[in-house]
């Protein structure tokens, strides 16, 4: 499970916790060959970097 907790920079920028699992939940839909580990480190890796959602890592925008 990929905790909304972890990850207090992309809530906020999701909105809160409700727009953080649906983009998880789209992210998972539109990559479903991305296990849930690498869906994590990418995230990880965009959190400690302090860089905020782009289109290129927003599975929501299609």
């Amino acid at each position: 499970m990929i905790d909304p907790k972890d990850y207090p920079l992309h809530v906020e920028q999701l909105n809160g916790v409700e727009g953080f699992e649906e983009y998880i939940r789209f992210w998972k839909e539109a990559t479903p060959w991305m296990d849930e580990e690498y869906i994590k480190d990418i995230i990880k890796n965009k959190e400690e970097a302090g860089v905020s959602m782009s289109m290129w890592t927003n599975p929501a925008i299609r």
